[in-house]
């Protein structure tokens, strides 16, 4: 199974659902013409149905070689108008090197397209620091920073969603 298929699995999977609207976020579509994020439908004769808006990310495992990178980093270009709206540079933080994935990071940037990256998962000074002067539009975890680079995330407005959980199981 390539991540194509699997995304267009993923894509016919929401749009089969019939408990609930499901909404395909539109990356394409101007701010003033994106969704207006009400929880229900209005079907008439007092009827009501559950609205879901979904919002995907692509990711790209730090197992992956550089051209498998780009290759997720362009179908999340193509797919932006079937609910993908960015990429994830996740997996395990000790497998791989961060100028792998650079190349694709740097086109995803260059396409418009926002960025999530786990940083800081595990303490590896260089990574992190390439990683902050990256500047993506989300980290993830950052546990593992020292004061300088805390210094330099909070300066950066960079937002973090952290599961400590999550990164004691590389620890």
């Amino acid at each position: 199974m390539t991540k194509r298929s699997y995304m267009n699995a993923v894509v016919k999977g929401l749009k089969s659902v019939e408990d609930v609207d499901v909404v395909l976020f539109d990356s394409n579509l101007r701010n003033d013409e994106k969704l207006s994020c009400t929880p229900m439908t209005d079907l008439g004769d007092d009827t009501k149905r559950k609205r879901i808006y979904v919002r995907l990310l692509l990711s790209i495992d730090c197992r992956e070689t550089t051209s498998a990178a780009l290759d997720t980093v362009n179908l999340a270009m193509e797919m932006k108008d079937q609910g993908v709206i960015g990429i994830d540079l996740s997996g395990n933080p000790v497998v791989g090197e961060w100028e792998t994935y650079l190349p694709a990071l740097e086109h995803a940037k260059e396409l418009g397209i926002p960025t999530t990256i786990h940083c800081g998962e595990v303490p590896n000074r260089k990574e992190i620091q390439a990683m902050l002067d990256f500047c993506p539009q989300r980290l993830g975890h950052v546990c593992c920073l020292d004061d300088e680079e805390w210094k330099k995330l909070k300066s950066s407005v960079i937002p973090v969603t952290s599961f400590l959980f999550l990164a004691f199981h590389y620890l």
